[in-house]
């Protein structure tokens, strides 16, 4: 990236909120969403050790950004990201403190690195909201791209949304090139990107599009639970499990309060407020939230090698922006009126 770039970044990074750090004893704490979960978290922290927390909330997009405009001036002591893959990054870039000799109550060992430098504090799946009116449709990933779902499909933009992000990459290194055909098929037969997990649940609850694949499940039960019109499926095929890792910069001089806090997030009452927001607690012990439960879970969950997915990353990423969000296609409706 030039140097005026770069200049340019960290200026707009210096004027969000939460960027000073005028108290020095502070616990800074950058954080992906929900926004609610953490703040409520890090206030409820802050009362129980009387340590002063100071919180930035972004995507996890931008608090990679963030991080990195801070390289040679780090200001986190803590990072929650809604992707491990960010948090590899940082471990493969030797940025984050051990954790492996932390105690934790029982959780799922396989959602946290086996190196021991991050942990999973929740986890999401991805799959695919439907319209109500299509909620006996039950479609597996085949006829979504396949141009002969009955109804409109959207997904969210992969440049916008870590987990559609994920799930782009999670199903070219399962499929290869067969993944790209059906991305470029379902390009072809109208498949929108309207943004971001949020813009793109919006127009499927105003009637824009019937169905968006590559949706986070707990987004969508926060719709329903709310009275939205919509549901969601899990394909039968398999859905990758998306997990939300913490990890402690290795650049922290707060490393005894880092660690606190990490053991703070594992609590019965953190776990039960992160099952309140329908994500799924790290915690096996504790119960996922009613809405969640009355969705039929997913027949097969997809795994990934997360070393192989840091490395790939961007060159998929970057080949399904330009190749497929981006590409120019005649809509359905003209190449069928066309002589």
């Amino acid at each position: 990236m030039k140097t005026t770039a770069w200049l340019s970044l960290w200026l707009v990074l210096l004027a969000l909120p939460g960027c000073s750090r005028q108290d020095e004893n502070a616990l800074v704490i950058y954080s992906a969403g929900p926004r609610p979960l953490i703040e409520q978290i890090a206030a409820d922290f802050s009362a129980a050790h009387d340590i002063p927390v100071r919180l930035f909330v972004a995507t996890t997009g931008q608090l990679m950004a963030k991080l990195e405009a801070e390289r040679f001036r780090p200001q986190a002591d803590v990072v929650i990201f809604a992707s491990d893959v960010a948090a590899e990054a940082l471990r493969h870039g030797k940025r984050l403190a051990p954790l492996a000799d932390l105690p934790l109550p029982e959780t799922h060992t396989d959602w946290h690195d086996p190196n021991g430098y991050y942990l999973a504090t929740s986890a999401a799946l991805v799959g695919v909201a439907l319209a109500s009116s299509h909620d006996a449709v039950q479609p597996d990933w085949p006829l979504l791209f396949s141009g002969d779902f009955p109804g409109r499909i959207a997904m969210p933009s992969p440049s916008r949304s870590g987990t559609a992000g994920d799930f782009v990459v999670n199903r070219v290194l399962t499929y290869g090139d067969d993944a790209w055909t059906e991305f470029t098929r379902a390009r072809s037969a109208g498949m929108e990107f309207p943004a971001a997990n949020s813009q793109a649940l919006t127009s499927l609850m105003i009637g824009n599009y019937q169905a968006v694949l590559g949706a986070v499940d707990y987004l969508v039960f926060r719709q329903m639970d709310q009275g939205a019109s919509i549901t969601f499926h899990y394909p039968a095929s398999g859905v990758p499990l998306i997990t939300r890792p913490v990890g402690i910069l290795a650049s922290s001089p707060r490393q005894d309060s880092a660690r606190l806090f990490i053991e703070f997030l594992f609590t019965t009452e953190v776990q039960q407020q992160v099952a309140r927001q329908h994500l799924m607690p790290a915690r096996t012990d504790i119960a996922q939230s009613e809405t969640r439960q009355s969705i039929a879970p997913p027949e097969k969950i997809t795994s990934r090698d997360v070393a192989l997915a840091l490395n790939e990353q961007g060159r998929i990423l970057r080949r399904f922006q330009y190749g497929i969000e981006r590409a120019q296609v005649t809509p359905a409706s003209d190449r069928n009126s066309a002589p």
